[in-house]
Parts: C-alpha cells; sequence; structure tokens
C-alpha cells in the first residue's frame, strides 16, 4: 500500500494538473464559445444605378411676367396656362455602368376628374446602350380644348383635369457576364386648372434605383490552427480531464489524512531497523511471554535499548507481525489483529504446560 507520504504527493501532483487542464481549457473555450464556428462574408458582384427624369420646359408666349421665353418648373413660380404655348419633354433613361437593352414606351393620357382617360398621345424609346433620350413637345392649349370638348358631350365639370405622362418599360440591365431586368415605370402628373388658369405638378421628375446583387460565401473559423467546432469539443475534454484529476486528488488527500495503522508508520518511518525472516516459529509457542507495544516509536525504543532489530514475520500476503525477540520474551507491536494472536497464544501455551504437568 501507498504511504502517506507518496499519496500527499501524487494528490499535489494531481491537483497541478488539473488547474493546468482546466486553466487551458478555460482559455480555449473563452475564444470558442464567444464567437460563431463559420464565417459569412459577402461580397458585391455588381452595383448599377440608374435614373429616370421627366425634365419640363415650359415654352411661353409673349407676356410681361416671365423674364424668359421658357421657364422650368419651380414651386416657388406659378405657371399660367394662359401664357404656356408648349410643353417640351425631355426623357432621359441611364445608368451608372452596363448596358440597358430593350423597349419603352411614353403615353400622354388626359384624365378626368370623374375617372374616365383618354389617350392624348404616345411614342416608343428603344435602347441598346447605356443612355437614351427622347424629346416630344405637347400642346396644352390643344389638350385643353379637347377635354372642354370631350366634357360637353357628358355635361361634366370642364374646369379642371389630369395631364399624365408615364413612361413604361421593359428593360433588360447586363454587366459584364450579369443580367437582370428592370420593370420601369415612371409617372408623372400636371392638374390643369382651367377656371384657375394654372397648371400644378405632383410627382417625381427624376426617379433613382439601385440595382445590386451580392454573393455569400460561408468559411469555417479557425482557433489556434483548428476548427471553433474542433476547439470547443477540445476545450470541454480539457475541463471534464481537470475536474476529474481534481475528484481523485481530493479522494486520494481524504484517504491520506486518515490515519495510519501501527505498522505503516513502522514501514514507513522506520524500515532500516526492521529485519524481514522467513519464520523462527514463533508461533509455535517457544517463547513463554508476549508483551504488546501499541506505538511504533516505543518499540524503536526498545529496540536500541536492547540493542536488538525489529523482527518482521510474515503468515499471510497482507498480515505480519513486527516483534523484538529478547530470550523468551517477545515484544510485539499491537496490530488489528493482536486479539486473535494473543488467543493462539494462549492456546498453545496451555497445551504445552499440560503436556509438561505430570498425572
Amino acid at each position: 500500500m501507498m504511504d502517506r507520504e507518496r499519496l500527499l504527493r501524487l494528490s499535489l501532483l494531481l491537483a497541478i494538473a488539473s488547474i493546468i487542464l482546466i486553466g487551458v481549457g478555460a482559455f480555449i473555450a473563452v475564444g470558442a464559445f464567444t464567437r460563431e464556428p463559420y464565417i459569412v462574408s459577402e461580397k458585391t458582384l455588381y452595383r448599377i444605378t440608374r435614373v429616370s427624369e421627366l425634365n419640363l420646359t415650359f415654352v411661353l408666349e409673349p407676356n410681361e411676367i416671365y423674364e424668359g421665353e421658357v421657364i422650368q418648373p419651380d414651386s416657388s413660380i406659378p405657371i399660367y396656362l394662359s401664357l404656356v404655348r408648349l410643353l417640351m419633354v425631355n426623357y432621359t433613361y441611364s445608368l451608372s455602368q452596363g448596358v440597358a437593352s430593350g423597349g419603352m414606351r411614353v403615353n400622354v393620357l388626359l384624365i378626368h376628374p370623374d375617372g374616365w382617360v383618354k389617350k392624348y398621345y404616345e411614342t416608343p424609346i428603344n435602347t441598346d446602350s447605356r443612355s437614351v433620350s427622347k424629346v416630344f413637345s405637347l400642346n396644352l392649349s390643344d389638350a385643353t380644348e379637347l377635354m372642354i370638348k370631350l366634357s360637353k358631350q357628358v355635361k361634366a365639370k370642364q374646369d379642371m383635369f389630369t395631364l399624365r405622362i408615364v413612361v413604361d418599360g421593359d428593360i433588360t440591365i447586363s454587366h459584364q457576364q450579369y443580367a437582370r431586368r428592370d420593370s420601369l415605370s415612371h409617372a408623372l402628373d400636371l392638374k390643369v386648372l382651367v377656371g384657375y388658369n394654372k397648371i400644378e405638378i405632383s410627382g417625381n421628375q427624376s426617379m433613382r434605383s439601385v440595382f445590386e446583387e451580392k454573393s455569400k460565401s460561408v468559411e469555417t473559423a479557425r482557433l489556434m490552427g483548428m476548427s471553433v467546432d474542433s476547439a470547443r469539443g477540445v476545450s470541454l475534454a480539457l475541463t471534464t480531464g481537470g475536474v476529474t484529476l481534481t475528484l481523485v486528488s481530493i479522494v486520494l488527500r481524504v484517504n491520506a489524512r486518515k490515519p495510519e495503522r501501527p505498522e505503516e508508520i513502522l514501514e514507513s518511518r522506520y524500515s532500516q531497523a526492521i529485519v524481514e525472516v522467513s519464520s523462527i516459529n514463533m508461533h509455535s509457542g517457544n517463547y513463554r511471554n508476549i508483551v504488546y507495544i501499541e506505538k511504533p516509536e516505543e518499540l524503536i525504543k526498545l529496540s536500541k535499548i536492547l540493542e536488538k532489530p525489529v523482527l518482521k514475520e510474515c503468515y499471510d500476503t497482507k498480515k505480519c507481525d513486527y516483534y523484538i525477540m529478547d530470550q523468551d520474551t517477545a515484544f510485539m507491536l499491537k496490530t488489528n489483529g493482536y486479539e486473535q494472536k494473543r488467543t493462539e497464544h494462549e492456546q498453545v501455551r496451555n497445551r504445552k504446560q499440560g503436556q509438561n504437568d505430570p498425572e
């Protein structure tokens, strides 16, 4: 059996090893469990900006109100219907990069407040380039007369209508090896207030859209030369091993702190004073007296006084006697089995005395 000092030494080594394992496992766990096991990265394949513009220019009749012959729509400046000779519309479709191919159509609609619609003008636009423009003119006086005429037919209101410019298209945008569809719809309203002799504009003259496509790639995150998933497994294994060693260390330390048996103290501290013998017929009763000594230290002290060694006689793998022989007296260390030995010795001695007594 391992002595107390060895148990304590082994317990200390296991405790140190457990601290190292738990520390390394915790260090790896902090890095492994605070990050995702996979890294998702995005790459922009292309980014294209498309601009659709309806630029309006009003060509005026000679007048003393406006400084020039043309004006651009401005919310701070009113536009009088009676002073407008023509409306010039310049439509532009452009891309920041790539090529647009396909067809578009411009429709000019006259919309009555009651909801019915009259198509007034239309023109197609074909493109196979990065940008395309189309310029056309509208006679607002002619459009107004047409709506008044139509309104009279149904006896409806004649003091206002809406002139709507609509651009619809089905365009394919190509850039390098990529292609995508652009379903265009751009509308601009001009509210013609006949009774007030004014034109009001609502809607966006310029529309901007961004087309882009991205690709995602997934990579395995790595930590200390291994994947994060593997690092998590290693950290758990190290921590579990450290906890196991801690428990073993505690068990060994508890066992080491148990009271030592007298023979263990004798073997561990005074082994140099012990002489192991095979057999001297001790149990046959060749000695007359047995003196039991409880403390190993006292047995060693007696050995020094008598100048005789402590004899160790084992009659079983786990049972040994420790004693000092002095003539017919045995000074024996008191062990757990001493009561049984004492009884056996008394029986042997009584038999011998019975044989020696005369009948």
